[in-house]
């Protein structure tokens, strides 16, 4: 699985925030709105790539079940003709196949995600199929989520319960795990120019550089227009915020709530830990990755030659056709 070259990026909010006009006309969804019930069972026939099995009694073949129950996806996978005693994991990719059948060499062949309008500049091609609140193992160990090995036959299965709606929108994972931006509404990257890649800074001196570890794209208060913060973020406090009216430098001493990652509302605060709100966007298709060491790699996805790609089950193969989905 090909994420591309591992660099330094600006977060996608600075995309998002380059003009002002862009956030306050944008529709927001909600965290609530990704719970949304679907209460119908989707089935997806994954298509062997030329890396499966090509030898053997029982050909590859995979089959993954989807149902959303009280806002939450249960995911069933079974496989059958994989590589023997081997593991594998799955993962959601937002990158455009372009290959029905792929064809020669070891890569599959994908159009980036970042020429979808709307997916986020410093979001992954890939994200683990997993839980928001999975610990992550950053590959000491077998990682939580779709992971599984297979028996002596080639055959195995897993089933995990995803606290979202998977079909309204997976969430985003995180393509640099050590530096985001925080922009401010009329910062812009700045491009290096012999390299045209967009460096880690931003042009208003307002910006900040955040260290999150993270598996997944995170959200911030600032992003989101002055009048509708309260109502987006649970954990927003006016006082601490200078475009508030409100504002209370004493309280804040230095602090700006601008910066604060975005706590959904529907997760609670004070009372409980909360979860952060994520970047979601609407998966292209899965990937069932082996893995001939027995090592998982944490949340980062690998490449061809780390690993194989053995089959993939693309959105547009659903059964049934998901209607109110993106």
């Amino acid at each position: 699985m090909r994420t591309g070259t591992v660099f330094l990026l600006v977060l996608g909010l600075c995309a998002l925030l380059a003009a002002p006009a862009q956030v306050i006309g944008q529709q927001v969804t909600t965290d609530q709105e990704y719970t949304r019930n679907t209460d119908q069972e989707y089935t997806l026939n994954f298509i062997p790539t030329q890396n499966a099995p090509q030898a053997g009694a029982v050909p590859a073949s995979g089959v993954m079940t989807l149902k959303v129950v009280n806002g939450e996806t249960i995911v069933h996978f079974s496989v059958s003709g994989a590589y023997p005693n081997t593991v594998y994991t799955i993962w959601t990719v937002f990158n455009e196949l372009v290959c029905p059948d792929c064809g020669d060499g070891i890569e599959v062949p994908s159009l980036p995600a970042s020429r979808r309008p709307g997916f986020p500049v410093e979001g992954n091609a890939v994200s683990p199929l997993a839980r928001l609140n999975d610990g992550f193992t950053s590959g000491m160990g077998t990682d939580p989520g779709a992971s599984f090995a297979t028996d002596a036959t080639g055959a195995g299965q897993v089933t995990i319960t995803l606290d979202y709606n998977l079909l309204r929108g997976a969430p985003v994972s995180n393509k640099d795990v050590i530096v985001q931006c925080v922009p401010r509404p009329g910062s812009d990257l700045v491009i290096d120019p012999i390299t045209g890649k967009p460096n880690v800074v931003c042009r208003d001196p307002s910006s900040r550089m955040l260290r999150v570890t993270t598996t997944w794209l995170r959200r911030f208060i600032g992003e989101f227009p002055l009048p509708t913060r309260a109502g987006m973020c649970a954990n927003y406090d006016p006082r601490f915020d200078p475009d508030a009216v409100v504002f209370d430098p004493v309280t804040s001493m230095g602090m700006d709530a601008r910066f604060w990652q975005c706590i959904t509302s529907s997760t609670g605060h004070h009372s409980g830990i909360g979860l952060p709100m994520v970047h979601r966007f609407a998966f292209d298709h899965f990937r069932l990755a082996n893995h001939p060491d027995d090592l998982t790699h944490g949340f980062i996805g690998g490449n061809a030659t780390d690993h194989h790609i053995d089959m993939v089950g693309r959105r547009g193969d659903l059964d049934p056709k998901p209607a109110d989905c993106p």
